[in-house]
Order: C-alpha cells, then sequence, then structure tokens
C-alpha cells in the first residue's frame, strides 16, 4: 500500500481547514432572519441556488480554459488537471487576503523548473483581465455619468486614466521581457 504524498496530506489539511472555517462562519452569522425570510419562498430559492451551481461551474471551466491556455507556453496541461489546479487556486484564493494565494495555488502542482515562469504568467493574466475590467468602466463612464445617481468628478477621471496607463505600461513591459527571455516567443511566432 503506497503511502499518502506529502501534497496529498496538505490538500486534505487545507480542505478542512476551509470546511472548519465554514461552518464557524456559518454559526456566527448574523442574518439568519433575512435567510428565514427567503427560504419562505423555497421555490424561487431553489431555481437560484440551481442557476448558481450552473454559473459557478461554467466560471470554473473558464478559468481552467484560461489557466491551460496561460501555461501552455511552458507546460501542455489536459483540462482536467486545468480544473484541479483551478479549484486549488481558488481554494487557497478565498483564505487569502486579497486573493492573493491563488497565483500559489496554481502553480503548487508544476515542477519546480516550471513555477517562476508560471507564476509570471499568471501574474500577467491578472494584469491583463485587471486591464479589461478597467477598460470596460471607462468605457462604460458615459453612459453611468448621464445619470443622476452617479456622478464623478473629474478627479477621479483622472485618476482611472492614469492607473489606466500605469497598468498598460507594466503590462506591456512584463510581456517584452516574457517573450525576450523565454521560449514563449517560439509560441507567438509559430
Amino acid at each position: 500500500m503506497r503511502k499518502p504524498t506529502a501534497k496529498k496530506v496538505w490538500t486534505v489539511l487545507v480542505v478542512l481547514c476551509l470546511y472548519a472555517y465554514l461552518a464557524h462562519r456559518l454559526v456566527d452569522f448574523e442574518q439568519w432572519q433575512g435567510l428565514q425570510l427567503v427560504t419562505s419562498h423555497a421555490g424561487r430559492l431553489t431555481y437560484l441556488l440551481i442557476l448558481q451551481l450552473v454559473l459557478l461551474s461554467f466560471n470554473i471551466l473558464l478559468e481552467a480554459l484560461k489557466w491551460r491556455f496561460i501555461i501552455n507556453p511552458v507546460r501542455h496541461m489536459t483540462l482536467t488537471e486545468a480544473i484541479e489546479t483551478t479549484l486549488a487556486a481558488m481554494a487557497l484564493g478565498n483564505i487569502t487576503p486579497a486573493r492573493t494565494g491563488e497565483h500559489v495555488g496554481r502553480i503548487a502542482w508544476l515542477p519546480k523548473h516550471q513555477r517562476s515562469l508560471s507564476v509570471a504568467l499568471s501574474l500577467l493574466s491578472s494584469i491583463i483581465q485587471t486591464t479589461v475590467i478597467v477598460m470596460a468602466l471607462v468605457l462604460s463612464l458615459p453612459f453611468i455619468i448621464g445619470k443622476t445617481t452617479h456622478a464623478i468628478d473629474l478627479q477621479t477621471i483622472i485618476g482611472t486614466t492614469l492607473t489606466m496607463v500605469a497598468v498598460v505600461v507594466l503590462m506591456f513591459g512584463m510581456a517584452i521581457l516574457l517573450i525576450r527571455k523565454t521560449k514563449i516567443r517560439y509560441s507567438f511566432l509559430k
């Protein structure tokens, strides 16, 4: 009989700690009365829970496909492996401040020689994702400003613009360094 590896033991410990934390939060949950009001409409609640599970599954699948695409220049990964690493990353990200553990969770299963490049690619993809979200916000500002409930001053617009410029410069700088210093350039040039 094989002995469990250290990674499996740590995975089980992390999962148990997550469930213990969840149980602790449920015991200290202060909004039980509001939840009872919602459960009085059990039919709607069932549909909402089913919708949430479907959307969660779709989100995990998209995150796994994104991770598989990101890691492709470093290592070929099956969809099952990508889902496993995505779930590990999400679990670790949920218990760390600002989801910083998500990058560690993604690379924990990789061989040591692939970790540094993988974390750089993961961080670059996060920067790109944040940039796309902020660009969508900037593009939607004219629609938001037109409503009287959302007043945005000039300082906010200037701050958002400067942040976007800094993020784009940082993103392109990291991309250029990664392309020049690694074998990623060969996969881009194919």
